[in-house]
């Protein structure tokens, strides 16, 4: 992924405008978020589209899977049972 590829960001009913991807992922990493959590099983990587940059999705296996399996969730979530990595 390119780090100088654009961020995205929308605020409804306000401006959208766009910054590069590089320095907001390093901030991430000190984050409270599924990102970094240990219970966190990333399910894809992050995907550098022509409209912008997603996070990864994956599954959340902190609990016993429900009848459907682990939770799918976002990489950016959080909880109250986050583990640091």
């Amino acid at each position: 992924m390119n780090p100088n590829s654009p961020l995205f960001f929308i605020i409804p009913g306000g401006p959208m405008f766009a910054v590069p991807v590089g320095p907001f992922i390093d901030r991430l990493k000190n984050k409270k978020i599924c990102l970094n959590c240990e219970n966190f099983h990333q399910t894809e990587d992050w995907r550098d589209e022509p409209e912008g940059i997603y996070m990864p999705r994956g599954e959340c296996r902190a609990h016993a899977p429900l009848s459907g399996g682990f939770p799918k969730l976002h990489a950016g979530k959080q909880c109250d049972g986050f583990k640091a990595k």
